[in-house]
């Protein structure tokens, strides 16, 4: 789909694969792509986003999840149209939709995070929005799976070192950069078919690494923005793994609940059922894992709670960097 897209104008495709083992680097040779190697001992997401950007030429920059696939053929048109309408629109991201085997509250959750309506906010909007008690974290949505960006604003902001959510630092010193009046879009047209299945140590690791980002971007809009009036996380550890501990208790109880719904749906061969069960049961327990993510992430991020979060560097990648193609 990368290559059916209608658009106007050309584009560039450069591919980064991080020596994968499942035939990416092979299928990728049979398309006019750029194709390059990088050792995943060296690999970050924010290094390689960053290497991307210089790796590419053109006014825009796109990246594009190996979990992202566009829905439809145009993806890159609603974008670019977008942002060409609108020169202070620095960003835009795309609305990630399921692929159609995700499980009843997987879907719910996804559409919370992507609704079906655009939205645009600035520097000025997001102030807003926290002096209403919403976390910095949370009002710079944004999510580079499947986005675009306009690559002389990414090259000057680039891309944070961080453990998760790099996409929302980035959207944070975008919008607080020289240009105080530059926002980022969200364009619902845009779907992208985006899905990770369901799984507990996945879950776990990614819960602890956006928790203590979550703490860290925080800090970094109190000390780049609001000096002195916000905070970092705010309640204290107790109350939040006071809050936390029922929820991981509900999604573990949840997930053995569905067992033997699922074994009644197999003696009764009803498939549907079944299958249904399945879905909901891989949920709750990487929900589990999730909430024992966030756990563990609150205590580790007292540990590293002065990080500075510099720009991510590209020198070990490039020195290591495979032209395959």
């Amino acid at each position: 789909m990368v290559f059916a897209q209608e658009v106007s104008f050309s584009y560039e495709v450069v591919v980064l694969d991080c020596e994968s083992e499942d035939g990416t680097a092979d299928i990728a040779k049979q398309f006019d792509v750029r194709l390059y190697s990088i050792p995943p001992k060296l690999f970050t997401y924010s290094s390689a986003l960053n290497l991307g950007l210089e790796l590419c030429h053109g006014k825009y920059f796109a990246p594009l999840s190996a979990h992202a696939t566009p829905a439809h053929k145009e993806w890159l048109k609603f974008h670019v149209e977008h942002m060409e309408s609108s020169p202070e629109v620095v960003a835009s991201y795309s609305r990630q939709i399921g692929r159609g085997d995700e499980s009843a509250p997987e879907d719910s959750s996804r559409q919370k995070s992507f609704p079906s309506s655009s939205m645009t906010y600035g520097l000025s909007e997001a102030r807003r929005l926290i002096a209403t008690g919403v976390e910095p974290y949370h009002a710079f949505p944004f999510s580079n799976a499947a986005s675009v960006i306009r690559r002389e604003v990414a090259l000057k902001a680039s891309f944070r070192e961080i453990p998760f959510s790099e996409d929302r630092a980035f959207a944070l010193d975008a919008v607080s950069g020289d240009d105080r009046k530059a926002e980022v879009s969200y364009v619902a047209e845009a779907k992208v078919y985006h899905s990770h299945a369901p799984n507990f140590f996945v879950f776990y690791q990614e819960a602890r690494k956006a928790t203590i980002s979550r703490g860290l971007i925080n800090r970094l809009y109190r000390d780049k923005i609001e000096s002195g009036h916000a905070v970092e996380i705010p309640e204290s550890k107790i109350v939040l793994y006071l809050k936390l501990a029922p929820l991981a208790v509900f999604t573990a109880l949840k997930a053995l609940l569905n067992v033997p719904r699922g074994t009644f749906a197999r003696l009764a061969s009803k498939e549907d059922e079944l299958k249904r069960c399945q879905r909901e049961s891989k949920f709750y327990l990487a929900s589990f894992g999730t909430t024992l993510g966030k756990i563990r992430g609150i205590w580790e991020y007292q540990r590293v709670k002065q990080y500075s979060c510099p720009v991510a560097q590209t020198e070990k990648l490039k020195s290591s960097l495979s032209n395959l193609k």
